[in-house]
């Protein structure tokens, strides 16, 4: 029974690995490639995060968690605020979207294909689920 824990503690461990190796990677594609910074800030801010989880989990697995508690609620506060400004983010995208009254399109496509202006709403939204 014990070893179940165990298991989904290194499951977790895995995820977070994956997320900062993702957010590092993503920072490094749109910025340097496509040269969009704004893209690659919230990419390294999810991959800062995930490395947040990562450290908190690895904390827990060794034990550490109950003897230093203030680094602990150190890092579950910085958590706490990067998933803050994720938020506010989020708000001021789709605020400047709808006083811009954009589309849903992007305008990459409209170039290509014909199809109409691009919408920060659709690109957010489509980020977020």
């Amino acid at each position: 029974m014990e070893d179940v824990p165990a298991v989904w503690m290194r499951l977790r461990i895995g995820v977070a690995a994956v997320g900062v190796i993702v957010g590092l990677s993503v920072f490094t594609v749109f910025g340097v490639h496509y040269n969009n910074w704004n893209a690659a800030g919230w990419g390294l801010m999810s991959g800062v995060i995930a490395l947040i989880t990562l450290t908190v989990h690895i904390y827990s697995t060794r034990g550490l968690s109950q003897k230093d508690e203030r680094k602990l609620k150190t890092l579950m506060l910085m958590g706490c605020f990067f998933q803050l400004m994720g938020v506010c983010g989020f708000t001021v995208y789709l605020t400047l979207a709808i006083v811009s009254n954009q589309g849903n399109t992007p305008t990459i496509l409209a170039n290509v294909s014909g199809l109409a202006e691009a919408s920060l709403t659709r690109l957010v939204y489509d980020y977020d689920t």
